[in-house]
């Protein structure tokens, strides 16, 4: 991400536009420049980001993938299940911003959504975990079927192959009222920056550290497809456990990222799609 900076001045778009902004627009660039010009504190300038944020794309974007994947309903099987965050989300806490956290939005379009890697990712951790304590046979060699080939390092080209399941992007669905502020406290800054560092103590000042969040009870739809419906459906299976019981994004071991299932969906790729 380039690091381009605003002016000062233009720090007037957050209070004089009347109409929301791109969410992309607004928390990478605009809120640099609100964040130099500006008395209030993060957390103060994240809540106007939450009513400012336009997600309105939202709908557009998830029927020009729906639309996508109906084209290829015929000779392919779609398994499609909706989820609900049973927490708040959290999705590229890591990407660089002016707040010290990021999060995951469309470059183009600055909606938030789960990328179909990381989806992948951790539908991948959880069907191997699930495999290391099973040990089934036929459950590992459709393991390396859905995702690949599990050794990057393979010196044979014929030992190298793709994975035979898609993994779709996940996208919110509802359009608006999607974001809110959340704290991460650090109670030991001297021990993590101090130069050198110092023991971590009770004595330490805490630091606040407000971050943007996707809203508990938000719901999304995860789709994937292959032209091997054992395999699809398979995958959609470990997906669901994955996304039940281990969570999806940062600080899941604290709660986030955590869904529940509201409904699941597969259709046949030998069934027809009326």
């Amino acid at each position: 991400m380039t690091n381009c900076r605003l002016p000062a001045f233009s720090s007037h778009i957050m209070n004089d536009w009347d109409k929301n902004i791109n969410p992309h627009l607004l928390y990478f660039r605009y809120l640099k420049a609100i964040k130099s010009d500006s008395k209030n504190n993060n957390s103060d300038i994240l809540k106007q980001f939450c009513s400012k944020a336009d997600t309105s794309m939202i709908k557009i974007i998830r029927e020009r993938q729906n639309a996508a994947i109906d084209q290829i309903r015929g000779y392919q099987t779609i398994c499609k299940a909706s989820f609900s965050l049973v927490d708040r989300l959290v999705i590229g806490m890591g990407i660089p911003s002016s707040f010290e956290t990021g999060m995951l939005l469309d470059w183009i379009h600055g909606i938030p959504f789960i990328n179909g890697d990381a989806i992948k990712g951790a539908t991948r951790a959880y069907g191997w975990e699930h495999i290391q304590k099973t040990n089934n046979t036929n459950e590992k060699d459709m393991f390396k079927s859905i995702f690949g080939t599990m050794n990057k390092e393979e010196e044979k080209s014929s030992d190298v192959w793709a994975g035979k399941v898609i993994f779709f992007n996940a996208y919110p669905k509802k359009d608006d009222g999607l974001f809110e502020v959340d704290i991460i406290t650090n109670h030991y800054g001297p021990y993590y920056t101090g130069s050198p560092p110092e023991p971590p103590g009770d004595w330490h000042n805490p630091n606040p550290v407000p971050f943007i969040a996707i809203k508990a009870g938000t719901s999304f739809e995860f789709a994937l497809s292959s032209e091997n419906d054992a395999l699809a459906n398979q995958a959609m299976e470990w997906l669901k456990e994955a996304l039940c019981k281990r969570g999806i994004g940062a600080k899941k071991h604290v709660g986030y990222g955590h869904f529940n299932l509201c409904k699941k969906e597969c259709t046949n790729s030998h069934t027809s799609s009326n």
